[in-house]
């Protein structure tokens, strides 16, 4: 048996004996996006994406910052495309477009910015507790890592994207 599962059967013993001291089955899931960057896998939470897509073609737009790959029409709506390498800060480089390119748009009310992603590998749930708390050693773009079937993944912290 898996140990947060563990856990609640000994807190339910508890409960039904009296023991137990204001526990509530309230419990809350997270489903996580695991994408491959630069050679690199990171979770993105799935409530901060509305779309995936293929990679489309991009119209090029001139004087902008060189992580800004371009625009394209998604729905009729203008989306920027980046890079999220140079954006990140990452140590590798993207791959080249394949079948398993994406387009990962992210959820925001005003804006359309899609990050260009190598590869979106699988959906995990994972419990909301086991989400980290912004770590300081996870500044920006990071809010700590994620522990799942033994490895540890940087979880994105999409919304510092729009800043």
């Amino acid at each position: 048996m898996h140990e947060d599962a563990n856990e609640v059967v000994d807190n339910l013993a508890d409960m039904i004996s009296g023991e137990a001291e204001d526990y509530s089955l309230d419990v809350k899931y997270i489903e996580l996006m695991l994408v491959k960057i630069a050679g690199e896998k990171l979770l993105i939470a799935v409530p901060d994406v509305a779309e995936i897509i293929k990679v489309q073609k991009l119209t090029i737009v001139a004087m902008v910052p060189d992580h800004l790959l371009g625009v394209c029409n998604v729905h009729g709506q203008v989306t920027c495309v980046v890079d999220p390498c140079r954006v990140m800060h990452f140590k590798g480089l993207p791959e080249a477009d394949s079948e398993a390119t994406r387009f990962v748009i992210l959820r925001h009310p005003q804006m359309r910015l899609a990050l260009r992603v190598d590869a979106v590998s699988e959906l995990i749930r994972v419990l909301e507790k086991q989400l980290p708390k912004v770590d300081d050693d996870f500044a920006g773009f990071f809010s700590g890592k994620v522990d799942w079937q033994g490895e540890h993944y940087p979880l994105m912290h999409a919304k510092e994207l729009f800043k």
